[in-house]
């Protein structure tokens, strides 16, 4: 999902400058496969993309040097993290793996920074509590999940704070 939004953001720059230099990666990584860079046409990265075997990272900004988005996956050992975050710099959207055994947790922010929601995955299947804010931080969806199914009574609250 990350890496074809990433790349989608590729073709929308202005790239003036393609490929490798091993002078900023390999002493910045140890036994390198692959790094390359690409920057805006005003001479700002674009993106710096490392990868080794079983792992990759890949860091994307914008023009303007902000951090648009982060990931980290070793797919040796199914673990990782995704992070985008939206203009005004706050973080809109971050997923950490932890392995085959554990549950992936996923967080989205409102622009406002105020979480927006939170649930979990086993096998791509939401499992457990998942938990809606309002912008103004107070709750107002919670249900819990079993193997993709909804489970329960669904708990809903008026952006108020009183319950539904």
């Amino acid at each position: 999902m990350f890496s074809k939004d990433c790349f989608s953001l590729i073709s929308q720059a202005t790239i003036v400058k393609i490929g490798t230099k091993p002078t900023d990666c390999s002493t910045l990584y140890r036994n390198v496969n692959l790094c390359h860079q690409i920057w805006y046409e005003s001479g700002k990265r674009y993106s710096k993309n490392i990868h080794k075997p079983g792992e990759e990272m890949e860091q994307v900004w914008r023009e303007d040097g902000s951090k648009r988005f982060e990931k980290y996956h070793n797919r040796n050992q199914n673990r990782g993290f995704d992070r985008v975050w939206n203009k005004q710099g706050k973080e809109k959207l971050s997923g950490v793996w932890n392995g085959k055994e554990s549950r992936d947790k996923v967080n989205y922010w409102h622009k406002n920074g105020q979480k927006k929601c939170e649930y979990f995955l086993e096998n791509s299947l939401r499992v457990g509590v998942e938990l809606w804010w309002y912008e103004n931080g107070q709750k107002w969806i919670e249900r819990t999940w079993n193997r993709g199914t909804k489970e329960g009574v669904e708990h809903r609250w008026y952006e108020d704070g009183q319950k539904k």
